[in-house]
């Protein structure tokens, strides 16, 4: 896995919840713990914006990358690391959000299996099986617009994305084009695997209209017409990413880790 790079992209303000990287989680950042999940995987590198969060990387003896300011998501700021590195284009990125404090080794595993199994130009990603579940998982699951669908052919490839709180789609005979075509829906984990060529041409791409709508990136790549390969975990773990104050202080009081 010599050819693997994993790159946690760490803006300090979130729009949401400002300063969340550095928000403490029983003595730890919360950048901190998304690294230690990941530290034994080789080439892990933190990219941020601000010194601030430089000097608590090195803290932990993380390696650290120090990116401009005026990147508008965690892809461009990956690619910016990507050509100071001056990787090989086939060589394997792995984008793990800063704040997907439940990350799993076997969902990077599943990735770069996948990456190095095709050597094609597509971008792979996580889901899981939302599965018969309660009302109120339902209530609060679609309440909650950080939480993401994604729309999967018979081959496990992404048609679409859409928060669990919209009804965009609908317009779109969205369910109607579900059930015709019997497709399946899961719950997405953002976490993104590319090649490094792949990387550099998905970061500059240009917003489109479906991505506005739901402020979902991934729809851009698809409008692009980028495949998103999704590996569906087999796994027991929904993925949990600190999105909000409410999400901090539930993982704080109930130490979800």
């Amino acid at each position: 896995m010599e050819n693997l790079f994993i790159i946690i992209p760490a803006r300090l303000n979130s729009t949401r919840l400002s300063n969340k990287v550095l928000e403490k989680i029983n003595g730890k950042s919360l950048v901190q713990h998304v690294w230690e999940r990941m530290k034994h995987f080789p080439n892990v590198l933190i990219a941020t914006d601000t010194e601030q969060v430089v000097k608590e990387v090195r803290k932990f003896k993380g390696n650290v990358f120090l990116t401009k300011e005026n990147h508008i998501n965690g892809t461009e700021r990956c690619n910016e690391v990507v050509e100071k590195l001056n990787l090989k284009e086939d060589d394997i990125v792995i984008n793990v959000q800063s704040d997907e404090l439940n990350i799993q080794s076997a969902w990077i595993k599943n990735i770069y299996t996948e990456l190095s199994k095709s050597k094609k130009e597509i971008i792979a990603t996580v889901t899981t099986n939302l599965g018969i579940q309660t009302k109120k998982f339902w209530k609060d699951y679609n309440n909650d617009p950080s939480n993401v669908q994604v729309l999967l052919d018979v081959n496990n490839f992404a048609k679409n994305f859409k928060r669990s709180n919209s009804n965009v789609y609908e317009s779109l005979s969205y369910y109607n084009y579900l059930e015709k075509k019997k497709l399946k829906v899961d719950h997405h984990i953002g976490i993104y695997g590319y090649m490094a060529n792949t990387l550099k041409k998905v970061s500059k791409l240009k917003i489109t209209n479906r991505e506005k709508l739901e402020k979902l990136e991934q729809l851009r790549w698809l409008e692009n017409n980028f495949k998103i390969k999704c590996i569906r975990s087999k796994d027991s773990h929904f993925g949990f990413s600190i999105n909000t104050k409410e999400d901090l202080e539930r993982v704080r009081k109930q130490n979800i880790l």
